[in-house]
């Protein structure tokens, strides 16, 4: 119980890209945020249980993050303008029907 209120990697990708005008992956902006912002410990190293805004789950052998994880990335990147500054590129804006009703 818990990791009640608790999501895996791909679940904050998805939450997080219905609320932006602008893709969001978990291989790529959700790696390099929480990597940038040391929020887990990297892989292999010292203790996994040491960790901001997410806890490590055994069964499922990874992280799995809270919902103020979700704010925090939204906070940092969630305008065109704070994504360019955090990753020094131009976001991969989403397309007609890919906007979600949330974004738009």
């Amino acid at each position: 119980m818990s990791d009640l209120d608790r999501m895996r990697p791909a679940q904050v990708a998805a939450r997080v890209e219905n609320q932006l005008p602008f893709r969001f992956s978990v291989y790529n902006e959700h790696v390099t945020m929480w990597k940038r912002s040391r929020v887990r410990p990297a892989k292999g190293s010292g203790d996994p249980y040491a960790a901001r805004y997410c806890t490590y789950n055994e069964a499922f052998n990874e992280y799995v993050y809270t919902q103020a994880w979700i704010k925090k990335i939204l906070k940092e990147i969630g305008t065109v303008e704070k994504y360019r500054a955090f990753f020094g590129r131009e976001p991969r804006m989403k397309t007609g029907a890919a906007v979600s009703k949330e974004a738009a």
